[in-house]
């Protein structure tokens, strides 16, 4: 869910903050500070992490409203494959966001939904394939009709900025739900540690005390 200032933009549409748009504010801030590289976790190197502190206060301050929601599974003992269990963090995650917007009325109805995830390869044709079947079976008969899909793509993440965001914000979650005592700290933990701060997120009780928009789900 991701609500620009603009009163007549209530939902995100694909191409307002995308890098191609000449007017996006955060590819403004890039071109000002020169920064000519994505933003993934797995790539945050010792001498970046201040542009990566700056990108999310860049894209975080420039919303009224911006929810972020994990699902996380344990992966000793799992029955299924990875790309099974992919698959079904996938379509679970995005159906207790719909409901959770929803029963809390930050997303009123009727609502038209767009999904856009990472570009990985041939497979995410079949993963999205299962994601609208599984949206259109139970949640649009659900909510009487009154919830339809749109768009439900997977996309390049130089492309999108919010895929980006995305990607700091599991890989800073799984950081700190693997970290053990003991183990040696560095800068990807700082960073970490500085996500969770910025959004306000209780890592003991995952969820935020002072809002409702930032929660993990860590199914057993």
């Amino acid at each position: 869910n991701l609500n620009h200032r603009n009163p007549h933009n209530r939902w995100f549409q694909q191409p307002n903050f995308s890098t191609e748009t000449s007017d996006c504010p955060v590819r403004k801030w890039r071109e000002e500070n020169r920064i000519n590289f994505e933003f993934h976790f797995s790539k945050l190197s010792k001498n970046k992490v201040f542009q990566y502190e700056s990108f999310l206060h860049e894209v975080v301050g420039f919303f009224d409203a911006l929810s972020f929601k994990a699902s996380l599974v344990r992966t000793k003992g799992l029955s299924r494959s990875m790309d099974e269990t992919v698959s079904e963090l996938y379509q679970r995650c995005i159906g207790n966001c719909i409901d959770y917007e929803i029963s809390r009325k930050r997303a009123s109805l009727p609502r038209r939904v767009s999904i856009y995830k990472d570009k990985e390869g041939d497979s995410d044709v079949f993963l999205l394939g299962k994601i609208e079947e599984r949206l259109n079976i139970f949640y649009v008969a659900k909510y009487q009709n009154k919830l339809s899909m749109g768009s439900i793509e997977a996309v390049d993440s130089k492309r999108n900025y919010f895929i980006q965001l995305a990607d700091l914000y599991i890989g800073s979650i799984t950081r700190i739900v693997n970290r053990r005592e003991g183990d040696s700290r560095n800068h990807k933990d700082d960073f970490a540690d500085f996500v969770v701060g910025l959004l306000g997120l209780d890592m003991q009780k995952l969820e935020s005390p002072n809002q409702d928009s930032v929660y993990v789900d860590i199914i057993e």
